[in-house]
């Protein structure tokens, strides 16, 4: 796994790979070098990481910069990240939260695009059907994730 901070906060989470050498290009491939200055926020991000994927923590507080992102995808993250541990809701919940009803498939967008998976629980959204959807890490890692929360997901 990798993590990447800039002066505002945690940017990006890279979701676990077979070789640490393919996170380090990840990362330099990325990212600009000065983009990981900041000890505090990633010995935070880090610390905070570990916890959740421990089962000891299931809070983040680490500050988030999630830099030129749009508007609407800002506001689909936000909400996502109001999703208490341990509970799902699908896009469209996301989506009337937002008073954009309609917009359950950029919601699913926003959420494919999100730079800080866990942190930002989009593992914890599912269709309304109760089918886990999509995820950027794979669906087995969010089947783990949720089972990580107690959840048992019906596919």
């Amino acid at each position: 796994m990798g993590l990447i901070a800039s002066e505002e906060g945690l940017v990006s989470v890279i979701m676990p790979k077979d070789d640490q050498s393919v996170v380090l290009q990840e990362i330099a491939a990325s990212f600009p070098q000065d983009r990981n200055q900041d000890d505090g926020i990633l010995s935070l991000a880090k610390l905070e990481m570990l916890s959740y994927l421990e089962g000891s923590s299931t809070a983040f507080t680490v500050r988030l910069d999630f830099g030129e992102a749009t508007p609407f995808r800002k506001s689909v993250w936000w909400t996502a990240i109001s999703i208490p541990w341990g509970e799902c809701r699908s896009y469209q919940w996301i989506s009337t939260q937002m008073g954009a009803a309609r917009a359950s498939r950029a919601v699913g967008g926003a959420l494919g695009a999100n730079p800080l998976p866990v942190i930002i629980p989009c593992h914890r959204v599912i269709t309304s059907g109760g089918a886990l959807g999509g995820y950027s890490g794979g669906l087995d890692t969010k089947r783990w994730l949720l089972n990580l929360e107690g959840l048992k997901p019906k596919y």
